[in-house]
């Protein structure tokens, strides 16, 4: 993950938000609701983003390859166990993956 282009891009988009959470004048209700929900989503989407994906994809390739392991492991003692007909295994060496 490219930390830094992302950072730049959630920060400026934050900042971009500020002047509607701080709102004064007319109509400051209505921009101060627009603004204070989007703020906020912005800034917990950045952290989940930066601090909870990148573990969670780490730990999920673990997973799969650990999987992807104990499958090869099935394959190999499977393909050793029941020997196929010879039509039988062109097929299945066709749609191997």
């Amino acid at each position: 993950m490219r930390f830094r282009p992302v950072m730049m891009t959630s920060f400026a988009f934050i900042l971009g938000l500020y002047p509607l959470v701080v709102a004064s004048g007319a109509s400051q209700l209505a921009r101060r609701d627009v603004g204070t929900p989007v703020f906020g989503g912005m800034i917990l989407a950045s952290f989940i983003g930066i601090f909870a994906i990148p573990p969670a994809r780490n730990e999920a390739g673990a997973v799969a390859a650990i999987a992807s392991h104990q499958l090869e492991g099935l394959r190999e003692t499977t393909a050793a166990k029941v020997p196929l007909p010879l039509s039988q295994s062109y097929q299945v060496w066709r749609t191997w993956p």
